[in-house]
């Protein structure tokens, strides 16, 4: 935390947009996978969260 506070802005900013947007992508790669194999096996590796966003959405 304390080295975050130190580095300037817009660095931070831009680690975060790249974050977000990996961790979409990642999210896309499990909503594929789970459209293309629904057995449970894939399903149970989902984190909770996941699961309810994938539902929902």
């Amino acid at each position: 935390n304390n080295l975050r506070i130190k580095r300037p802005k817009k660095n931070v900013q831009i680690d975060y947009l790249r974050k977000s947007a990996r961790n979409a992508t990642i999210r896309k790669h499990i909503y594929d996978a789970v459209k293309l194999d629904t057995s449970a096996e894939t399903t149970q590796r989902i984190i909770p969260e996941d699961r309810e966003l994938l539902e929902s959405g």
